[in-house]
């Protein structure tokens, strides 16, 4: 098959030669934005999103590898499709119970677990973060969502990955914590002041900042949010 020397030019040859689609039927069938696809193909749009290698994986049978780093084939062989065993995807837990953009949201002691599947190379090359580190769960709010579409916004239904492994606070990063010790979670800014108080921050303004109460606990910082927002 004819190599191509970058993700554009795979993803433009996917779509034409291999689906056969136009940019706006790929779009329909992906739930995204048509130009979404033209960012893609283009190169004004640098990552692939998780969602779309996900879908292009289980609809199209694509081999994400190809289509990211180049190598082997455009569509997942036989063998390969059923044997995960050598696979570069690793399964995320995603928890049931959300996250409040808000003020706090009770969590059960023993939420559901399912999975959702994401490329090792990405996680750790991308995101900067270990599969056994990473879970994901739901944002539920707006005090998180500044109205403005900054970068940093969280919307209403997010998923967001977060890193359990990072539970030391860094100044303007954003955490899930489990508030004052009880059962509730919420995902927040980190402020701290130069006195070495740490406030929480909402990038809403209707949502006051406020100094977490004793016993607050971080969950993990989040490092990747799978809002439609930011396509």
């Amino acid at each position: 098959m004819e190599q191509f020397d970058s993700q554009p030019k795979r993803f433009k040859y996917l779509r034409e030669e291999v689906l056969e689609l136009t940019q706006s039927k790929l779009a329909e069938q992906l739930g995204v934005k048509q130009q979404t696809i033209a960012d893609i193909e283009s190169g004004r749009k640098q990552k692939i999103d998780t969602e779309i290698l996900y879908m292009l994986s289980t609809k199209y049978n694509i081999f994400t590898d190809w289509l990211l780093f180049g190598v082997g084939d455009v569509e997942k062989s036989a063998d390969a499709a059923c044997d995960t065993t050598k696979s570069n995807v690793v399964p995320i837990p995603f928890y049931s119970s959300k996250v409040a953009a808000g003020f706090g949201i009770e969590a059960p002691e023993y939420p559901e677990k399912d999975v959702i599947y994401f490329d090792k190379r990405w996680l750790q090359n991308v995101v900067g973060v270990r599969a056994e580190n990473a879970s994901i769960i739901q944002a539920e709010g707006d005090s998180m969502d500044s109205g403005e579409h900054r970068v940093n916004d969280i919307h209403n239904g997010d998923l967001l990955m977060v890193d359990n492994s990072q539970i030391d606070p860094i100044n303007n990063c954003v955490y899930v914590v489990r508030l004052g010790g009880s059962s509730k979670l919420a995902v927040k800014k980190v402020s701290i002041e130069w006195d070495g108080r740490v406030k929480l921050v909402s990038n809403n303004k209707k949502y006051p900042e406020f100094v977490p109460p004793k016993g607050t606990e971080i969950i993990g910082k989040v490092v990747w949010n799978g809002s439609k927002e930011n396509i």
